[in-house]
């Protein structure tokens, strides 16, 4: 190249000079090129939130089992490094700052079975994960075989509705919604001209379950969880008017108040034998019913409504507390209670038909120590984090969201008509409300107090109760007689229980294995 130039007549110092410039656009050229490729952005980020619940979850009180459960990260596509964490008391681990791709969780507890799930993460997604382990023993209540059907298996069929004849009719003779005419008994089949009849008239065409709920004018009717609504037993507690019933924790006893104030624990596993009976006193009407520290809190009016501590473990009364007239020095009635899950405060709704208040209670001496205004009438009530507490207002329409701490109302959310009762769903997230005047379910979402979903269920629904993964919400119809079954997840009625026209439903209770 050099003597080509010197043979043009070129210098030493002009063929450096070329040299320069040649390298110096080629410069030029490469960096207008590099720099005029687009920058690509780095990957964001995600994360994955699990909320662990187990199958025996019942009371809110026993949320601290779900801490220290096991939950195993693996990066499955493209492979990477396993990471583990561990619950907190809510039952969540979260893992973040993960990149994209395909990841495998593995969430084992002693005592139940490991769960593995499959999940995809796109770029900056966060995945929330809700699982349910599986109790690896499982135990089988008796049922007398009298009162079972054909197709009960004990440990399958878990809910229980207490059903109680509401009029003092002559024995044998049910209670079709009322007043027994002689047009409504034609229609069921029995003969007014007969000097002699049966019951089983009433009956004679109808299906398997409604024979069972026969059984149930005074008692205790048995659904299947898995199918949704078909009574499978009956408990007959012919003698009592069954009015509230609430599941022992350890879901070996069911405690039944009757109408009457009769107190009763039954043995679930004993061919539902009777344990003990006393009464809560003259004249007593149980409003509500709550476990925590061994103990059974009772709600009862009466001319002076009082609170009655039960031992759990021996299923006698320890004491009972009077409660005191309300700040305007009127007597109201005591309708729902609810103890903070630490134990610290018991909360107790206070009111007539025009005022209401919540009272808040010392646990050990049930002395009221602060009182909050709320709507009137208020019925059910739930704290779900031991501050916040949520109040059914019967005769406002509402639920007022009450400061336990600073003892002050904060909000009211606006629901259906006639807000009744109150059941905190077991991820603490949800609470729902029955409207017993408009007969459906609010939902609630706690974190923000907004209404996700009103849910029309049957006429007049009162007590709620749900399967420990939450998936399955009974409502007990007073109206239509009946219990409607929601599926949590879709926030829908799935099923509805049969219609008893012998007595009315008034609670349930859903026994966890």
């Amino acid at each position: 190249m050099r003597r080509f130039f010197k043979e043009k007549g070129y210098t030493h110092w002009s063929i450096w000079s070329i040299y320069l410039l040649v390298f110096f656009v080629s410069f030029l050229t490469l960096t207008k090129w590099v720099f005029s490729q687009p920058v690509q952005a780095p990957m964001p980020l995600g994360s994955i939130r699990v909320q662990v619940t187990l199958e025996d979850f019942g009371n809110p009180f026993t949320g601290l089992m779900l801490n220290n459960i096991s939950v195993k990260l693996e990066r499955v596509n493209p492979p990477g490094l396993p990471q583990e964490a561990i619950t907190d008391l809510k039952g969540i681990a979260v893992f973040n700052n993960l990149p994209p791709g395909v990841y495998r969780l593995i969430i084992s507890k002693n005592g139940y079975r490991t769960q593995i799930v499959q999940v995809n993460l796109k770029p900056g997604e966060t995945k929330f994960i809700m699982v349910t382990l599986e109790a690896v023993v499982k135990k089988n209540p008796i049922i007398g075989r009298r009162t079972v059907g054909n197709f009960y298996n004990p440990a399958e069929d878990k809910v229980y509705v207490a059903y109680a004849r509401k009029s003092n009719l002559p024995p044998g003779v049910p209670d079709v919604g009322g007043e027994l005419t002689e047009r409504s008994a034609i229609l069921h089949g029995w003969n007014p001209l007969e000097e002699e009849w049966k019951m089983e008239k009433y009956i004679k065409h109808a299906r398997a379950d409604q024979r069972l709920l026969l059984f149930a004018v005074n008692g205790l009717a048995v659904l299947s969880l898995p199918n949704d609504g078909k009574v499978k037993a009956a408990v007959p507690l012919q003698e009592y008017k069954p009015y509230l019933i609430y599941a022992h924790p350890n879901f070996k006893k069911l405690y039944v108040l009757d109408m009457t104030g009769k107190f009763l624990s039954i043995s679930v596993s004993d061919d539902h034998k009777i344990l003990n009976q006393f009464s809560l006193g003259a004249n007593a009407l149980p409003t509500d019913i709550k476990y925590f520290g061994g103990k059974l809190y009772i709600t009862a009016m009466t001319p002076d409504p009082e609170i009655i501590l039960v031992d759990a473990s021996r299923d006698i009364p320890i004491k009972s507390v009077k409660l005191p007239p309300m700040s305007n020095g009127v007597m109201g009635q005591v309708f729902g209670i609810d103890i903070a899950y630490d134990g610290s405060k018991v909360f107790v709704s206070y009111g007539t038909s025009t005022q209401g208040e919540l009272l808040i209670l010392d646990p050990h001496s049930l002395r009221v120590v602060s009182r909050v205004k709320i709507g009137a009438q208020p019925m059910g009530v739930v704290s779900p984090d031991g501050r916040r507490v949520y109040v059914a207002n019967y005769s406002d329409n509402s639920v007022s969201v009450v400061d336990a701490w600073r003892s002050r109302e904060v909000g009211r959310i606006h629901t259906g008509i006639n807000p009744s009762r109150i059941l905190l769903h077991p991820s603490i997230r949800y609470i729902y409300v029955s409207n017993r005047g408009s007969s459906s379910v609010s939902i609630i979402d706690v974190f923000t107090n907004r209404i996700l979903a009103n849910i029309q269920v049957g006429d007049g629904p009162t007590w709620m109760d749900c399967t420990p993964d939450g998936r399955r919400i009974y409502v007990v119809n007073t109206s239509s007689k009946n219990v409607s079954v929601i599926d949590g997840r879709r926030n829908v009625v799935i099923a509805n229980s049969p219609e008893n026209p012998f007595s009315t439903p008034y609670s349930v209770a859903v026994l966890k294995n």
